[in-house]
């Protein structure tokens, strides 16, 4: 059922904005490309007269991924399995796919590098030290506070690069209200677009497509960062194809109950903080 976990796992996840790779089961290594490659142009009249140089940008490089193991371990009473009535695999697939998008999201948004339980040894967009932060204006140190020129200045922070792809914003789901609230200086044009304004079923923040994600930070205190912008592919996400279900019978005796383990392994890291920014509010 690997297969079908591994869908909802895309559905649940906000990683999926991400640089999303899937690893085979040998596989060590993820291309890194530098830059965009270059071309030249060849009038007819230069045409088998003109050497074509090397483009150095695809050389690249590599990540190795140091894969962790995603583990979900599931109790089900024996008197549901056995009831036939009760149709238990569309609950177990949710639950799995759920916990592992989240352990993922957590770790790729937010993972502070710690070797750990919580954190894999991965860190986050919001505490990678290479991606840029831009402080919001003096005096913009809450997020009631903040113009349309503070998210600019995220926006700009990104390199050119990155800004002729599509860019978007994460943002935590706690601040969808306050910044609703926020409003150009010079008119009531909100900054914040809900679906039913955008018409294509997205929200938009200074014309850019928001990301809500549970899992970002929600800290509002003057200088903690509240949001990051950029082509979010920048940031990789490797997960390994095959996942593993298992049943173990012998547990939970006296309780009479059996046990659902689910494995899989995964890997995040910045692999292009240029293409990526953070904006934080204002120290107070």
């Amino acid at each position: 059922v690997y297969a079908s976990i591994w869908d909802l796992i895309l559905i649940n996840g906000v990683f999926r904005e991400l640089g999303v790779v899937q690893m085979s089961t040998m596989e060590t290594k993820i291309a890194q490309a530098t830059a965009n490659p270059t071309a030249i142009m060849v009038p007819p009249s230069l045409m088998g007269a003109t050497t074509y140089p090397a483009d150095a940008s695809l050389t690249g490089s590599n990540v190795t991924p140091e894969a962790n193991t995603i583990g979900v371990l599931l109790p089900i009473s024996r008197e549901l399995l056995h009831d036939t009535k009760a149709n238990l695999s569309y609950y177990l697939l949710t639950r799995f796919s759920e916990a592992i998008a989240g352990a993922i999201d957590y770790c790729a948004i937010q993972g502070t590098g710690a070797v750990d339980t919580t954190n894999g040894g991965i860190t986050g967009i919001w505490n990678d030290q290479n991606i840029g932060t831009v402080p919001a204006a003096q005096g913009n140190s809450t997020i009631a506070q903040l113009a349309r020129a503070d998210f600019l200045a995220a926006v700009a922070a990104v390199s050119p690069a990155a800004l002729q792809r599509g860019c978007k914003w994460i943002i935590s789901t706690s601040f969808v209200a306050p910044l609703m609230g926020l409003v150009d200086s010079t008119g009531r044009e909100y900054l914040l677009k809900t679906p039913a304004e955008t018409g294509d079923g997205t929200w938009r923040l200074v014309g850019f497509e928001v990301v809500w994600a549970a899992q970002a930070p929600s800290v509002q205190t003057p200088g903690s960062i509240i949001a990051a912008f950029g082509h979010l592919p920048s940031y990789l996400v490797a997960i390994r194809e095959d996942l593993e279900v298992m049943l173990r019978d012998g547990t939970g005796f006296s309780s009479n109950e059996q046990s659902f383990r689910a494995l899989g392994r995964a890997f995040a890291q910045t692999r292009a903080a240029s293409g990526l920014a953070k904006l934080a509010l204002a120290q107070a």
